[in-house]
């Protein structure tokens, strides 16, 4: 009865172990918060560029530039 008890517990642990592995969100993993931060501080120096470009030149040049921008993507 107590080899059973034993066997019941380590599979509970195996199975408590995948739950919390699958249910691992990817902030938890190394090196996520970082590139977050870094995508985050681009994102707001291309707002920041684009507020400046708006300024400066007015909505009709930063239109023009913005659709010259996103026309060379595609």
């Amino acid at each position: 009865m107590v080899l059973n008890q034993q066997a019941l517990h380590r599979a509970n642990a195996r199975w408590l172990e995948a739950t919390l592995e699958a249910n691992r969100s990817p902030a938890e993993a190394s090196g996520t918060r970082a590139s977050r931060w870094i995508l985050g501080a681009a994102g707001v120096l291309v707002l920041a560029a684009a507020i400046g470009l708006w300024a400066r030149h007015g909505a009709a040049v930063f239109f023009d530039l913005v659709s010259a921008g996103i026309a060379y993507c595609f």
